[in-house]
């Protein structure tokens, strides 16, 4: 059903239901990452689309983990269990005991 909300996209369209379900999937995330290939059609397009929708396309980009078309990444996030934080491989952090 979201996938279909946003067909208007591939007419360089965007009619409120579409605007919705742009900022809709930012907020999903991943789960709706099905629609990344059109989202990022709309980052990079000629097409003018308004800035609101390629402002939610980025984001909805940045929530699957990928990178929008403009190239800027989203700031990594804290260090996964059992990553070193700033630590390159190998590098132990600092004895506290001495």
């Amino acid at each position: 059903m979201l996938l279909a909300a946003l067909e208007p996209l591939r007419a360089g369209e965007a009619d409120e239901p579409c605007r919705a379900a742009v900022r809709y999937t930012a907020r999903i995330g991943a789960p709706a990452a099905a629609a990344a290939p059109l989202l990022e059609a709309v980052s990079s397009s000629d097409r003018r689309f308004p800035a609101d929708v390629r402002s939610a396309a980025r984001a909805a980009l940045r929530a699957f983990g990928g990178a929008p078309a403009d190239g800027h990444r989203a700031a990594p996030g804290p260090p996964r269990v059992g990553e070193r934080g700033s630590s390159g491989p190998g590098e132990r952090a600092p004895d506290s005991s001495a």
